[in-house]
């Protein structure tokens, strides 16, 4: 599934929850824009909330993001206190790099 924060938050709120009991990961692409957005932050929070406390499960979250400075990863932290970096060279990020 693909969605926005806002939305996943609705479909955990709704009459109708949506059931995640086998979720194992949750990717964030341009993690950076969507945890720089405060108003993502309940939602986000929402989402660990309920896969971790609700279902008791044991996922993994992955974010990507080109740019991570130190206020992105600041804003991270909030919600998660562990992070493992991978990072690339830049110019590894350019199309012709990409294998």
């Amino acid at each position: 599934m693909v969605t926005v924060p806002k939305w996943i938050e609705n479909k955990l709120a709704g009459r109708k929850p949506l059931d995640l009991k086998n979720v194992n990961m949750v990717i964030y692409d341009e993690a950076d824009e969507i945890f720089m957005q405060e108003g993502n932050h309940s939602s986000i929070a929402k989402l660990k909330t309920h896969l971790e406390q609700k279902l008791g499960l044991n996922y993994q979250t992955v974010l990507f993001s080109a740019t991570f400075n130190d206020q992105v990863q600041q804003q991270i932290r909030k919600f998660f206190e562990q992070l493992s970096e991978f990072k690339l060279k830049t110019e590894a990020l350019k199309l012709k790099g990409v294998k």
